[in-house]
């Protein structure tokens, strides 16, 4: 068996589908368990479906006896994603040490992300060093977008590096770039269970905004007990998206499912939901917490709706077509095809609410979204994580953190937070997910380096 191909073929397969691409790895180190390409297929695996603690084990296991550039990023990535930035910092510095070519992009991208760590490790002196030596008129804007970062506030060189970022043409790199370049702290939004864990109140109970969800296995035994009301509840993986290990499944069935290849939650379904021209729609809302002192969140004014491909279809657990609304599992052909009054089945906020809503129920929708932003922000206030967000070292260094929530809406208008996408995709797919991308990544460069010329529509403050 060529174990080289095979470890180039899962890597591909990873970025087609992620399950897939996870238990073909795990089958080739099982029968080639201490060659190199295959536990970095492994491990890329793990990194792919936010396994970091695994990953990072697979990825010590490879350290034991091969240094090579990507391996010491992976660890890096790792040890970030798990908080662990001292350790990350050494491993990036060692990927620096090695890299090649510095010079490409992947390694500015090194450097940036090398700074980052730096700050978020409390080395700031450091993180200067790096900047200076690495930043020059030829450096891509990540670069230095991280050296801005690197200077104190009162530092006169952010002035001067903020002029330069702004002067940029497409401002799609930078965002894209920094939304990834996540602390620990942000990532638990990420992870379902633990978005789970951080809605629920003293009493354990979550908000009437996010459905009924219980957190596997640890709430096994109350769902079992819950399924029999007759409900229908979809079972995700707390951290894989666009449907892996996705599966919806009728409450008396409940005990048939099998354990996943991760963690995940059954989260109760929307049985009655909202349908344009037959379809269910999913509602990308995106939001920034500017600082951490501001303890506050920032809505943009505009999101990103999909549009079912499928008529929603009758409730029998046979297949997931029409139940899941993601821009990512749809066909070019599906993404442009139109729908309605709509030029295509993923669209602007503001363009669906105006084909889909008189203006009473778009009036009424938008305050129960506005509602659920405050809410959420407030909820993650009660909780800490403002607190545990301002205590991390140099929290004056972190961008703004751009996220998005996505919602559903049932018949009645009620609208339900389903989970929390910590770095969203800036992908384009099709042309009007192009020109929202565009506009979101021209906003949030705004509000980072020049929030007086934010439009007022952006800053709305929960």
């Amino acid at each position: 068996m060529d174990v080289q191909r095979a470890a180039h073929d899962i890597q591909r397969l990873i970025r087609r589908d992620t399950r897939a691409g996870l238990n073909a790895a795990l089958l080739l180190t099982k029968t080639h368990p201490d060659d190199p390409a295959a536990l970095y297929a492994l491990a890329t695996a793990q990194r792919f479906a936010g396994l970091a603690a695994d990953a990072l084990a697979t990825l010590q296991r490879l350290e034991r006896d091969h240094s090579f550039d990507q391996l010491h990023q992976s660890l890096g990535w790792a040890y970030r994603r798990l908080g662990r930035y001292p350790e990350a910092l050494s491993a990036f510095l060692c990927a620096m040490a090695i890299t090649p070519d510095m010079v490409s992009e992947d390694g500015q991208r090194l450097i940036a992300k090398t700074i980052s760590t730096a700050l978020l490790a409390g080395q700031r002196p450091l993180a200067r060093s790096i900047a200076q030596k690495h930043l020059t008129k030829r450096a891509p804007c990540y670069v230095a977008t991280a050296a801005y970062f690197a200077e104190p506030p009162e530092s006169p060189k952010r002035e001067v590096l903020a002029k330069f970022i702004l002067s940029q043409s497409d401002a799609i790199p930078i965002a894209g770039f920094w939304k990834s370049t996540d602390t620990h702290i942000a990532r638990q939004l990420d992870d379902k269970a633990e978005l789970t864990r951080i809605l629920r109140d003293e009493n354990g109970q979550a908000p009437d905004w996010y459905p009924e969800t219980f957190i596997l296995p640890e709430d096994a035994s109350r769902l079992t007990a819950r399924g029999h009301s007759g409900n229908y509840w979809m079972f995700k993986s707390v951290q894989l998206t666009a449907g892996a290990e996705t599966a919806l499944v009728r409450g008396d069935h409940i005990h048939t499912v099998k354990e996943g290849l991760t963690r995940r939650v059954a989260q109760r379904y929307t049985a009655n939901p909202f349908l344009y021209h037959g379809r269910k729609v999913n509602l990308r809302l995106y939001i920034v917490l500017r600082s951490a002192a501001e303890r506050a969140l920032y809505q943009w004014h505009d999101g990103l709706v999909t549009i079912c491909a499928t008529p929603y279809p009758r409730m029998d657990g046979d297949t997931l077509a029409g139940h899941i609304a993601n821009p990512l599992i749809l066909s070019e052909t599906e993404v442009n095809t139109p729908i309605g009054t709509l030029p295509s089945h993923v669209c602007g906020l503001n363009a669906f609410m105006d084909a889909a809503f008189g203006p009473d129920d778009r009036r009424i929708l938008t305050q129960r979204l506005e509602q659920l932003v405050r809410d959420l922000s407030g909820r993650l206030d009660a909780h800490g994580f403002y607190d545990r967000y301002a205590a991390l070292p140099h929290p004056d260094a972190l961008p703004p953190k751009l996220m998005a929530l996505d919602i559903g809406i049932d018949s009645d208008l009620k609208p339900y937070l389903y989970e929390v996408e910590v770095s969203p995709g800036m992908v384009p797919v099709g042309p009007i997910w192009t020109d929202v991308t565009q506009r979101l990544a021209q906003e949030w460069r705004k509000l980072t380096f020049d929030f007086s010329k934010v439009s007022f529509q952006f800053v709305k403050r929960f």
